[in-house]
């Protein structure tokens, strides 16, 4: 090939990786594709492993694992018998307020968004974490006793922040249907 072609073909590659059609009529770029459920509760097991060393731990829902997420989603997450975790989110515009007007949490920002926690104690060593990421509100639940230390760290509520804010960042790209 000749270094015309190659500088041709090399500026064509460069303009399809920038997303530019190199003719009229291509198509746009696809659609993000969808997320399963299954895909969620995997990355939320492996963050209450690697994160909050709760291991065993084995995801699970109350709904299909297979289908696709379209504008809610739940995740448990358990040791055996014993659930130790829970994600619960869903997509509404008008439902701005994920503490559902609850009063007692501590309000706390990962970048620009803001994450509410709140220590529910004794007896039952639940901290939840809750937030909103464009027009999604999403909860994560964690039981303390089942974490490394029995009780989460300050690194552990800011680690929990931030896969808070990531996960539902992830769920705002999915497409609306």
């Amino acid at each position: 090939m000749s270094r015309s072609g190659r500088v041709a073909s090399f500026l064509a590659l460069f303009a399809l990786a920038m997303g530019c059609s190199p003719e009229p009529g291509t198509p746009a770029p696809a659609q993000p594709r969808p997320m399963t459920l299954a895909e969620l509760c995997s990355d939320i097991a492996q963050f209450f492993t690697a994160q909050l060393s709760a291991a065993p731990v084995a995801p699970g829902s109350l709904s299909s694992l297979d289908g696709a997420i379209n504008s809610a989603a739940n995740c448990l997450i358990a040791q055996g018998e014993t659930t130790v975790g829970e994600w619960s989110s869903h997509r509404d515009p008008t439902a701005t307020d994920p503490t559902e007007g609850e009063t007692g949490y501590q309000r706390r920002t990962v970048g620009a968004d803001p994450v509410w926690m709140l220590d529910r104690g004794s007896p039952t060593g639940i901290v939840e974490f809750v937030t909103r990421v464009g027009d999604w509100n999403a909860t994560l639940l964690v039981l303390e006793p089942a974490t490394r230390n029995g009780i989460l760290s300050n690194a552990d509520t800011d680690a929990a922040s931030r896969f808070l804010v990531e996960t539902t960042t992830k769920l705002t790209a999915l497409p609306n249907e």
